[in-house]
């Protein structure tokens, strides 16, 4: 009995609950007028009335519906406005994401169509970036993309483009931020008429402008922006954070002070802001008021969440003790600050740091903090001399040094990785000279090389890298073909913008630019998805000198390693065995006497006679004071830093007028982990050799360089391509494959614009605009089988200097293309001289010298050689210098060869008329 009681109340339940679903089911038209009137709503003109009702029918029809597959694209729609909506109306983000998260579960449980999804993923991104949950927004943000690029239509692109610039604006990535920024405001002008979304984008723009470098463009533009009536937060701040900048913090005040009622997530901000110009001011107690202000609002509104600007707020209370002279009480603000930065670190202990960043949103305010925790650190060991703070300094500037590998790596532009490695630079610098205070113990000496070479030529160094993991991690080819094909539009748009004069064509070209090089960025995120790729890319490079000792430097080669801290220059001896540094003054009469030795060089001293005094206290300020460490070496490595760079050694001079070339073979490299030892020789079989101007061209203004075919004389006879046939396009078609390439040709340098910079071919007419091939081409080019060129055109070693990278030359690019060991030239060539040494250099290595002995005796034979005596200035040979490779020695292997043949058919000899006398 009791069975069919039960049996027969589950029936009864079962036709309750098919009732309810026929009632729910018969019903959907009602909600589907309801949903309608709410759309009416949400599409018209919008105010916080309008927009609460419309909000309650979605909650009430998302409450109402069971998910089914008839009703999933009406719930979908549902959460996704009612998301949007509580979003305007400054709902806390929990609030707003569990909306989006309910529309994305009903997306992924009935397999809708992934075109719907472009709105609410971008929504969901900007709620965690307006939060600064910035690993959060990555995810989104990239999903949206992806859909962009696979449906066009799904939403507004130009919204997408606008949250990732300032995603990347973040990141540290200015320029491809700005890239953003620009694509995001011209795609809004062409879709929309209303002014607010083109103002937010224009005043982004600004502030790419102003994150590249340009603080006072982007004040132009920020004041153009500003209503002194309805002021806009952002606006205020970022003027505010110009004039900070600049340090002056009474014109920031100013600006602060416009604003009255400061409110929403920029409260924290602002107040920032204020905390900092007071600290200028030295008003400590306004600034713990302002600090402490955005410390109320912090959390009152957003206590439970991670935040970056909250992050800065406790940056700022760390630096305001520091300028109270309380260190102890620093340390747990910048620690809190490293803990808000840092989405998976929680760690309060003031000696703890974040270790591994791999998979993280790389941010460069968390370098910031965790540098000015080290030089806390660093301060308070200066003061007490207790170990214990030595040791936390040294552990957080590796944890910076760490974070800023990561921020580089994450960047994939060469003109970006370039600015932000500046950036960092000071924090190097002042590193070193804080562990350099350690009375030079051998293991600091290492770690602080270790640190310069994390400083030096990185973005280089990466790129060179990534080259070689995409051969071999298993990357389809058509996405890396499709990678180099964006590349070379680029390029070809480029010289087009260059050559372009209709004001039209250059903004469609910009537009184009920017298009392409969008589309670049999507190819990198989706190589980055590739876990081979991804994990080669990232790994922790280590530097190891004493592997580089062993294996790299012989007896007879000894590495000199300048590097100019925030006091003082560093001379670093790094030879087989041993290791020292010499500290030298870096001052004004240095400084004198390397502008006075350069530009007699350069001839930017007209009619003036060589003057060897500058060469020879060069010669006693750099070198002489570790002479006596390199005593035993003949063969020097030279590591140069900022104004060192593009300043020829080999022509430094000892008190007896003896060149420092006649004594040492000379190498220069761009850091040490470059620091590599080959034992390839020159196969002039697979070699080119150019000379485009060897005989007059009535189509080029470009001189005639009449030695040029003596430079290239000891080629085979296949390998020269003269006149005529030395064309940018033969160089384009046979530069890939070559083995060596040899360049005796003009150049030019642009010190503002260095991807500007050119090498000149033979041109074909007086229309050919394309006989020029610019650095940003040869970037572009594949060098893998290239060991050796040879650029005798002018300047092409030099260019302007970046702090962090070098000279940005022609050179460079060919190193960036893949060629070790590249010759180049100063500044500009003498045409018979050049050749002179060209034949000579060749001469030897026809004989197995290596490329820096083979041109030392190349040099050294134009200094012995009286018919050329009116050439002995420096001026003449010490243009030419060697960037590579440490080279085996292959003369002495040739000697020795030579050597064993001649004992074998001695014996022989003397074997065979021995036998002969007995035959007799």
């Amino acid at each position: 009995m009791k069975k069919k009681l039960l049996l027969a109340f589950i029936a009864v339940c079962w036709l309750i609950f098919i009732q309810l679903r026929s009632q729910e089911e018969n019903n959907l038209p009602s909600y589907q007028q309801l949903f309608n009137r709410a759309e009416a709503l949400f599409n018209g003109p919008a105010t916080d009335s309008t927009d609460s009702v419309a909000l309650s029918y979605y909650n009430r029809i998302a409450a109402a519906l069971h998910p089914n597959a008839s009703n999933a694209i009406l719930l979908y729609n549902c959460y996704e406005r009612a998301g949007i909506l509580k979003q305007g109306l400054d709902y806390l983000p929990e609030e707003i994401l569990q909306h989006y998260y309910a529309g994305l579960r009903i997306q992924t449980t009935f397999h809708l169509s992934d075109s719907i999804l472009f709105r609410l993923l971008l929504s969901a991104g900007n709620v965690h970036y307006t939060n600064g949950l910035f690993d959060s927004a990555v995810y989104y943000f990239s999903r949206a993309e992806k859909i962009i690029n696979r449906y066009p239509a799904a939403g507004l692109a130009g919204d997408l483009y606008n949250s990732l610039g300032a995603l990347y604006n973040e990141a540290g990535n200015y320029v491809q931020s700005g890239i953003y920024f620009c694509k995001a405001l011209e795609l809004t002008r062409q879709q929309h008429s209303y002014d607010e979304a083109i103002f937010a984008m224009s005043a982004n723009v600004a502030s790419a402008v102003r994150a590249s470098g340009y603080p006072d463009s982007a004040l132009q533009l920020y004041k153009k922006l500003l209503d002194y009536t309805q002021p806009s937060l952002a606006i205020v701040n970022n003027i505010s954070e110009i004039y900070l900048t600049k340090n002056q913090s009474d014109s920031a005040l100013y600006y602060l002070r416009i604003v009255k009622d400061i409110k929403g997530f920029y409260a924290i901000a602002i107040h920032n802001a204020f905390a900092q110009a007071y600290m200028q001011k030295g008003d400590t107690a306004q600034a713990a008021n302002h600090l402490q202000s955005a410390t109320t609002f912090y959390t009152a509104n957003n206590q439970q969440i991670k935040n970056n600007y909250y992050g800065a707020t406790q940056k700022y209370f760390g630096d305001l003790r520091m300028l109270e002279g309380k260190l102890q009480a620093a340390l747990p603000y910048y620690q809190q600050a490293i803990i808000q930065y840092n989405f998976k670190f929680n760690d309060s202990n003031v000696f703890a740091n974040p270790g591994n960043f791999i998979g993280d949103f790389a941010s460069y305010n968390l370098f910031n903090v965790l540098t000015a925790k080290a030089a806390c650190f660093a301060t308070l060991y200066n003061q007490a001399k207790d170990t214990k703070y030595f040791k936390a300094a040294v552990s957080t500037y590796d944890s910076a040094f760490a974070l800023s590998d990561y921020i580089k790596k994450s960047i994939d532009n060469d003109e970006a990785r370039l600015f932000i490695a500046d950036k960092v630079f000071d924090a190097y610098s002042k590193a070193v000279d804080f562990i350099m205070t350690s009375n030079h113990q051998e293991n600091d000496i290492i770690h602080a090389l270790e640190w310069i070479s994390k400083s030096r030529a990185t973005s280089l160094a990466i790129s060179l890298k990534e080259n070689t993991i995409k051969q071999y991690a298993g990357l389809p080819d058509t996405l890396l073909q499709k990678e180099e094909n964006y590349k070379i539009s680029i390029s070809r748009m480029k010289l087009q913008l260059q050559r372009s004069t209709d004001t039209a064509e250059q903004a469609r070209l910009l537009s184009a630019i920017n298009t392409a090089s969008l589309q670049l960025q999507t190819i990198d995120n989706t190589l980055k998805e590739f876990p081979n790729y991804y994990r080669q890319k990232f790994a922790a490079d280590n530097i190891d000198i004493r592997t580089i000792q062993k294996k790299v430097l012989d007896n007879n080669t000894a590495a000199i390693c300048y590097f100019k801290g925030a006091n003082k220059l560093y001379a670093f001896v790094i030879k087989h065995n041993t290791i020292v540094v010499h500290e030298i003054d870096s001052d004004a009469i240095l400084e004198k006497n390397i502008d006075s030795y350069v530009r007699q060089l350069t001839g930017a001293d007209v009619g003036k006679a060589y003057d060897e005094n500058a060469a020879m206290y060069l010669y006693g300020t750099l070198v002489q004071p570790f002479a006596g460490d390199i005593n035993d070496i003949t063969s020097l490595v030279i590591i140069p830093d900022q104004n060192l760079i593009n300043v020829p050694f080999e022509a430094f001079q000892k008190a007896n007028s003896k060149y420092l070339i006649q004594d040492y073979t000379i190498t220069y490299q761009y850091a040490l982990p470059f620091l590599q030892k080959e034992s390839l020789t020159l196969d002039k079989d697979k070699a080119i050799a150019f000379a485009p101007f060897a005989n007059s061209n009535t189509n080029a203004t470009m001189s005639v360089l009449p030695s040029s075919v003596k430079e290239i004389s000891r080629f085979p006879k296949h390998a020269q391509l003269l006149n005529k046939a030395a064309t940018k396009d033969t160089f384009l078609f046979v530069a890939g494959n070559a083995s060596a390439i040899h360049l005796a040709t003009h150049a030019a340098v642009n010190f503002q614009e260095p991807e500007n910079s050119y090498i000149a071919f033979y041109k074909q007419s007086k229309a050919d605009s394309g006989y020029k091939i610019f650095a940003h081409e040869l970037y572009n080019l594949q060098l893998r089988h290239t060991k050796f060129v040879f650029l005798s055109a002018c300047e092409t070693g030099s260019g302007k200097v970046s702090r962090s990278e070098g000279s940005l030359s022609l050179s460079r690019a060919f190193a960036f293309a893949g060629c070790p060991n590249v010759i180049t030239s100063l500044w500009k060539a003498e045409d018979k001289s050049t050749a002179y040494i060209s034949e000579h250099f060749y001469r030897y290595i026809d004989k197995g010298y290596t490329y820096a002995l083979a041109l030392q005796k190349a040099k050294t034979d134009l200094l012995a050689d009286e018919l050329m005596s009116q050439f002995h200035s420096p001026a003449y040979w010490s243009h030419l210098i060697f960037i590579g490779d440490v080279q085996e020695e292959q003369s002495a292997v040739a000697w020795w060869i030579v050597a064993a043949s001649i004992v074998v058919i001695s014996i022989m000899i003397i074997l065979f008329y021995k036998r002969k006398k007995y035959v007799l």
